[in-house]
């Protein structure tokens, strides 16, 4: 258990002199994960809008069904997930 407290001294310690590195460190992980977020929110909701407007106006059923089809496509969850 003391190596572990040892550990932990040592890495706030290495935060502690090191404040510009850490600081813009967390700065890069905040923006990336931020960047990541609104680019998979852009296009999730440009794909949705797609769905909606291309087939709002479907009256036969063959387009009806598949805009269920692709709508459930849609909800489906990523593979990267």
């Amino acid at each position: 258990m003391s190596k572990v407290f040892q550990s932990m001294r040592i890495a706030f310690r290495a935060l502690r002199v090191n404040k510009l590195r850490s600081i813009l460190t967390m700065l890069g992980i905040i923006i990336g994960v931020g960047a990541v977020i609104a680019m998979v929110s852009i296009g999730s909701g440009a794909a949705a809008d797609f769905c909606d407007s291309r087939f709002a106006r479907a009256t036969n059923p063959d387009a009806a069904a598949f805009e269920q089809l692709a709508r459930s496509l849609h909800r489906w969850p990523s593979p990267l997930h």
